[in-house]
């Protein structure tokens, strides 16, 4: 989530289900990039996954931060409740989404 463009994790949510409605089953996707093993291509249901990992995101940090979790130890999880599939550093979508949810960026 590029912040440095006034990105918004909801925003992204939107983007991904209208696509998921708008396709089939047939169709594959291609992203615009792809963490470390992981593929560039995918399906429509991939979009739905990954919609899901934004809001599953957005709630462990706004949950984190109600809690008095500073961004640093939200920053350190290796992944998220609810959305195991992507693990690995979860650094930079934690800072996007504390951001949003704390400076209301």
């Amino acid at each position: 989530i590029d912040k440095s463009t006034n990105a918004r994790i909801d925003d992204w949510q939107n983007v991904l289900n209208k696509a998921h409605d708008l396709f089939d089953d047939d169709t594959m996707v291609v992203f615009g990039h792809s963490g470390n093993g992981y593929e560039v291509t995918g399906t429509r249901a991939d979009l739905k996954a990954f919609a899901n990992y934004l809001g599953k995101l957005l709630d462990y940090v706004d949950k984190g931060v109600k809690a008095g979790k500073t961004k640093e130890a939200l920053a350190a999880a290796e992944s998220i409740p609810g959305a195991e599939q992507w693990k690995g550093k979860q650094t930079r979508a934690v800072n996007a989404a504390y951001t949003e949810i704390v400076d209301g960026k």
